[in-house]
This record gives C-alpha cells, structure tokens and sequence, in this order.
C-alpha cells in the first residue's frame, strides 16, 4: 500500500513531440582526448625528425661554405663532453683555431698555449664537415638505434655554428658551438 506508482523500465516520460534518447556527448569527449594527445605525438616525434641531420642537409651546407666561404678565418670552439651525464656538467674546453688558406696554422686552448696532443680533435671548418660526415656514416652502419644528430649552419657562407651528437643507449653527448671570424688585412 504504497502511494508511489508503480516501478516502470523507463522513468522518463517521453514528450509526443520529440522522443527522449540517451545523451553521446561523453563519446565525444572520450574521443578528443584520445585523439588530441595523439595528434601532439605524432607533431613531436614530426618535429624531431626534420630537426635531425641528414647527409644530404650537410652536403649543402659543404657546397655553401665550398663556395662562399673565407680562405682566411679564425674559429672559436667550445666543445662540451658527456658521458652519462650527471646533473652537474663539466665547463667546456674552449679552442681557438687560426686558418690560413684554408689550412690550420695554429691552435690554442682557453689557456693560451697549444693542446696536448689528441686533446683536440677539431681543426679547419673543412676537418670538422668531414668529422661530421664519417660520424653519419658510422651512425648509419652500426644498424643500432639512431643517435640525435643536429646541426645550425651560417646561412651566407655555410659554416658550421652548432652540432650536436647524443647517444641515448649510451648518454654520450658532444655538442660543439663555433664562432668564426673571417680574417682581413687589417686582422692580427
């Protein structure tokens, strides 16, 4: 003797109008957040891969510097080494390379004087394109696991300005920054 009405399957009374229908709007946002995560996956990993460099992106540059590049030029490098990194890294070893016809005549350390032998193993712009290109050679041989491999070339002449190789299997990092300055008449 309940003054309830009886139980019924559907609780809602539909209007003659239009009939009532489950809502799917929770479809539609469990469908844009699977959808929008992978669309920025799938951006990075894009990103990535056109940031890598490739045989032919330092060929081009080769043929820049080849063509535009000075004769005479002295190069600053600062090269940094990580092996398994630690939070703290270490400072990085500063080079100065003298460029003469486009051969080194000399090489100084931060410090003034030249480096031990095997120290340094960068010279002219044209050694470290050639470094590069045996690197991206080997990389490409070993058939392990690509490296990141990145580099930032002068837009006029092609040089060099930045490089970067990083193993993640092994967190081997070198990254070498370089700053060149054509040498003139008036240049020591």
């Amino acid at each position: 003797m309940s003054a309830l009405p009886p139980a019924d399957d559907n609780p809602v009374t539909p209007s003659p109008r239009r009939p009532v229908t489950p809502s799917r709007r929770w479809v539609w946002f469990f469908l844009f957040l699977a959808i929008v995560p992978a669309a920025l996956i799938g951006v990075e990993i894009w990103f990535n891969l056109n940031q890598q460099l490739t045989p032919e992106k330092l060929a081009a540059a080769r043929a820049r510097w080849d063509e535009n590049g000075p004769r005479d030029y002295v190069l600053e490098y600062e090269v940094k080494r990580e092996y398994n990194p630690e939070p703290a890294s270490r400072n990085p070893d500063k080079y100065t390379v003298r460029v003469k016809d486009r051969k080194v005549v000399e090489v100084t350390g931060a410090d003034g004087k030249p480096p031990n032998p095997g120290e340094f193993e960068f010279g002219s712009m044209d050694d470290l394109f050639d470094r590069i290109a045996r690197q991206l050679q080997a990389d490409k041989e070993s058939g392990g696991r690509r490296p990141f491999v990145t580099a930032t070339f002068d837009k006029h002449d092609g040089h060099i300005a930045h490089y970067v190789h990083s193993v993640s299997t092994t967190r081997e990092r070198l990254e070498v920054t370089v700053n060149l300055r054509p040498l003139t008449a008036s240049s020591p």
